[in-house]
């Protein structure tokens, strides 16, 4: 067996009545079978997963960002945005309240070890995490729809505080971010949304939020 973070392979099933192509990271073992219908998967492509095809040349996001997690629920959405942090250069993760932390056992299922590369602190007080910030002279920024958020395609660069201190809020993925720390911000942003949906899942908001945050710095 190779490592399996060097390469992967798409098989697929040699049952006619199946024909299921899935990915595949043990490209010698040649046991392995259809997870459907259990015949044989044979090996039709191969994926070189050193290659580098990132468009980093000409983007360069605000690296000084600092996220505050309120309460989060899921290991798995807390893990998935380590990673989305990581790959916008953010420095640094507040753990607030009842958030799981890199050390749960299932957190590198989605994070993929993002937690190697950032720093992240635990707070069992997101209230009070946030006023320390506020006194060191943080903008609070909260991602949650409210009466009196503002849409994030309405913010503009002249919105954004001292680039070196951010940070971004997002809440409990039932009950949203406790009213108080909603009351210390400086901005409350929503994001548009159609259809019947009334949200997006916490780590996609927070990823369209950065993202977009991230672009106008760099203006």
């Amino acid at each position: 067996m190779t490592n399996p973070l060097s390469y992967a392979v798409i098989r697929e099933c040699q049952n006619p009545k199946c024909n299921l192509r899935f990915p595949d990271i043990y490209e010698l073992d040649v046991s392995i079978k259809c997870p459907i219908c259990g015949s044989s998967a044979f090996i039709r492509e191969t994926i070189d997963l050193t290659k580098d095809f990132r468009d980093i040349n000409d983007w360069k996001p605000l690296r000084k960002f600092t996220l505050i997690l309120d309460n989060l629920r899921s290991v798995y959405n807390v893990g998935a945005i380590f990673r989305t942090a990581i790959g916008l250069g953010l420095n640094h993760v507040y753990l607030c309240g009842i958030t799981p932390t890199p050390k749960h056992k299932n957190f590198t299922k989605t994070s993929l070890g993002a937690e190697n590369f950032i720093n992240w602190g635990k707070s069992l007080n997101c209230v009070e995490q946030c006023k320390l910030l506020k006194e060191i002279g943080y903008q609070l920024i909260s991602i949650e729809s409210t009466t009196e958020s503002i849409s994030l395609l309405n913010i503009n660069k002249n919105d954004l505080g001292d680039d070196n201190k951010i940070a971004i809020i997002v809440g409990n993925e039932i009950t949203g971010i406790d009213p108080k720390v909603l009351s210390l911000s400086d901005l409350v942003i929503s994001i548009p949304i159609t259809g019947k949906n009334k949200s997006y899942n916490v780590t996609t908001a927070l990823g369209i939020a950065l993202f977009h945050l991230s672009a106008l710095s760099s203006i």
